[in-house]
């Protein structure tokens, strides 16, 4: 298990508190950064922040990262000085707080390797086909469930899975079915992040959840009309969520956002193109969250990527930590067959 205790993330925690953070690396491979909001304060008061990294570190957020420093002032004078981030007593007066952040970007937390062995997969043995994407983008999707357990993790053969129409009005509410990840994508190039995200988040034993692999199709005789989920700015009814870019091939747009309402008019941040080998992770119950229309310039491109979300056991039932809504959709296929079957939908 890839342990995450030594990642050291540092907010503002009340407006007498200003942090900057400078990072020392400027010859680094893949730089690690991070922009996002204290789940602790309000998450109308965003701001970006470099991600600050100790020089030693096991997790794949950690990794090909060095030495960083950080200043932090407070205006009633009793704390003002420079701190190295490695070595800091721990009987210092000035202790800094280390919150949670609600969204945090990570450069090269899956390796060019990893990447190459997913790629292949999608390329040559293909993803199923999604067929709830008719209203937009084509867009290919395997899935697979998670339980976590006392050491490392396990499959299922779950096919299926159903989200609440409270999150989703467009493909909520019925069952929806497609072909697995298979088990050696899983234990292999994926096993990496999976084990980092369950150990970053802290997630309990016996824990459900759900990851997807998905690639969606862009073509240049999409006019523009790139549109990625179908969903605009939603939520996806969990407590937590991942995404980490595979490979955007040929693909423009596509930048991911984060906002404190579903009509888009308080954003968080800046909007930030994932990368292949990029990721984010962010509290789904306590924001929204985009990703803007794709283009391209060439006959046909891709982007695939990785989901997480946690937990989810595909019940469609609500998730009481998640009490945010979602923008009525033009098109419910929980009315159109053959999706209304909420019981054994044959998709």
């Amino acid at each position: 298990m890839f342990l995450l205790n030594t990642l050291n993330l540092y907010k503002v925690m009340d407006p007498s508190l200003v942090l900057v953070c400078t990072v020392m690396a400027p010859m680094l491979l893949w730089p690690l950064q991070c922009s996002g909001v204290s789940s602790d304060e309000s998450i109308l008061d965003s701001q970006r922040l470099d991600i600050i990294q100790p020089e030693e570190s096991s997790s794949i957020f950690e990794k090909n990262t060095q030495t960083s420093s950080i200043q932090y002032f407070k205006t009633d004078n009793s704390c003002h000085k420079n701190k190295t981030l490695v070595g800091i007593d721990s009987d210092e007066k000035c202790k800094i707080e280390t919150p949670r952040p609600l969204f945090q970007f990570f450069k090269g937390i899956l390796s060019p390797t990893e990447s190459k062995e997913l790629c292949e997969f999608v390329w040559n043995t293909g993803l199923g086909a999604d067929p709830t994407s008719k209203n937009f983008l084509e867009r290919n999707k395997n899935i697979r469930f998670i339980k976590v357990l006392e050491k490392g993790f396990e499959t299922n053969d779950q096919s299926w899975y159903m989200q609440s129409e409270q999150y989703n009005d467009y493909s909520g509410g019925f069952k929806r079915y497609y072909d697995l990840i298979p088990e050696h994508l899983v234990m292999g190039p994926m096993y990496n992040v999976i084990a980092s995200y369950i150990d970053y988040l802290k997630i309990p034993t016996n824990t459900i959840f759900m990851i997807q692999l998905q690639s969606s199709i862009i073509r240049a005789t999409d006019n523009g009309d790139g549109d990625i989920t179908g969903q605009g700015i939603h939520t996806d009814g969990c407590d937590d969520a991942m995404l980490v870019c595979i490979d955007r091939d040929n693909v423009q747009g596509a930048e991911s956002q984060f906002h404190a309402s579903l009509d888009g008019t308080q954003p968080l941040g800046d909007s930030t193109i994932l990368e292949a080998g990029d990721g984010v992770i962010f509290r789904d119950n306590k924001l929204f969250h985009y990703v803007t229309k794709a283009t391209t310039t060439e006959p046909v491109a891709r982007r695939t990527m990785i989901l997480i979300h946690s937990p989810f056991d595909g019940s469609g039932d609500l998730n009481p930590t998640n009490q945010y809504g979602t923008n009525d959709a033009t098109v419910q296929l929980r009315y159109d067959s053959p999706f209304k079957n909420h019981d054994d939908s044959a998709i």
